[in-house]
C-alpha cells in the first residue's frame, strides 16, 4: 500500500510540476504583454504631453497673429489718415492757386 501512495504522490508530484511549469510560461507571456503595454502608455503619455504643447504653442501663435493684424490694422488706418490729411493738403494748396491764377488774371 505504501508504494500505491508512493506512485500517488509522484504522480501529483510530476502533475503539479507540469501545472507550475505552464503557470509560469503564462505568468511570463502576461509579464512580457504587460511591459508592451506599459510602454505603449508612456509612449501615448509623451504623445498627449507632445499634443499638449502644440496646443499650447497654438494657442500662442494665434494671440501673435491677432496682435500682429491689430497692429496692421491701425497701421492701415493710420496711412489712410495719412492719405486724407495728404489728399485735403493737396486741395487747399490746389484752391490758393486758383485763388492765385483768379487774382493774376483780374489784375
Amino acid at each position: 500500500m505504501a508504494g500505491s501512495d508512493n506512485e500517488e504522490l509522484v504522480e501529483e508530484n510530476r502533475k503539479l510540476k507540469t501545472y507550475l511549469e505552464a503557470s509560469q510560461k503564462q505568468f511570463k507571456a502576461i509579464e512580457s504583454v504587460l511591459k508592451e503595454k506599459m510602454q505603449d502608455f508612456q509612449e501615448l503619455e509623451e504623445m498627449k504631453n507632445k499634443c499638449r504643447q502644440t496646443e499650447a504653442k497654438n494657442l500662442e501663435l494665434e494671440e501673435e497673429v491677432k496682435r500682429l493684424r491689430e497692429m496692421k490694422s491701425i497701421e492701415i488706418a493710420h496711412k489712410d489718415k495719412s492719405i486724407v490729411s495728404i489728399e485735403v493738403m493737396l486741395l487747399v494748396l490746389l484752391c490758393a492757386f486758383v485763388a492765385f491764377l483768379r487774382s493774376v488774371e483780374f489784375s
